[in-house]
């Protein structure tokens, strides 16, 4: 087994100024990586061949601070963001009846009413300063996601089977091209934590890593390739407190959610777009 790449590829994490914590409080570590398959909790089974963390957690070590915090220039192609939005926002989604769902069919039954459009637009006016271009803008629904599940995202086609550490794969673009596509804010609007979870290193990284072209791969199999080469790399687990938003190129990095700790139903809604988040 080998553990983390020696390359400049890397992925690191920037807090804008509306983030009080130090990095130190919001970002853990996992021992490593694991094959998800045969595990089972409250979202399901696995596909075969799925990655997830593997436990236990720690918190970063003092010496390891300057290494995963971003600096220079923001280059949205390698940056987890984090802030936290206006409180508008959120009062927004509470007076839209989020703030009273417990089961998913009650978030499902309040997509479309007056009260979510407006609070889909307050959204996206409280974030359109952080926008840098809106070539393929867009917004989802609000997702619910049962609480306690160490990975969240569904197989495309079969939502039955969740699929582990990925990449997204919505701009189709080659594994070549993946640093030019655009990446997403994702707004966590539920009542408790919820997680960001990736590998610090962009696709060209995970390529080099293993050594090989970039073109010729999958995205699923280059992250397979990598994940198996490489299990004990850690993943990185950035906490999300209520009416905050991660921002991530999540078309260039291996990445998942998690409701771990949570007991309540998560609710997030996700903006797709060009962004960049100043610290």
């Amino acid at each position: 087994m080998r553990g983390v790449p020696r390359h400049d590829e890397t992925v690191r994490v920037n807090l804008h100024s509306s983030i009080s914590d130090p990095l130190e409080q919001r970002l853990e570590l996992s021992a490593g990586v694991e094959q998800a398959e045969g595990f089972v909790d409250e979202g399901g089974p696995y596909l075969s061949a799925s990655w997830v963390p593997r436990n236990p957690w720690r918190t970063l070590r003092g010496s390891e601070l300057s290494s995963w915090l971003a600096n220079g220039a923001y280059d949205p192609s390698r940056t987890v963001g984090l802030l936290r939005l206006d409180e508008r926002v959120l009062r927004a989604f509470h007076r839209a009846g989020f703030d009273g769902v417990i089961q998913t069919w009650q978030a499902q039954a309040l997509h479309g009413s007056p009260l979510m459009m407006t609070a889909t637009h307050t959204l996206a006016r409280s974030v359109s300063p952080f926008l840098l271009s809106d070539a393929g803008l867009a917004m989802t629904e609000v997702i619910p996601q049962p609480p306690k599940l160490r990975t969240t995202t569904q197989h495309r086609l079969d939502k039955s089977f969740r699929i582990g550490l990925h990449l997204d794969n919505w701009e189709r673009a080659p594994l070549s091209a993946r640093g030019q596509c655009g990446n997403r804010i994702c707004v966590n609007l539920g009542v408790e934590d919820r997680f960001f979870l990736f590998i610090n290193r962009t696709v060209r990284g995970l390529c080099a890593a293993i050594k090989q072209r970039i073109d010729p791969l999958s995205p699923k199999k280059l992250g397979e390739s990598y994940l198996r080469d490489h299990t004990d790399h850690p993943v990185a687990r950035l906490r999300v407190r209520p009416g905050e938003a991660y921002v991530a190129p999540t078309e260039n990095l291996l990445h998942d959610a998690s409701t771990e700790g949570q007991t309540r139903l998560d609710l997030a809604i996700t903006l797709r777009g060009s962004w960049a988040i100043p610290r």
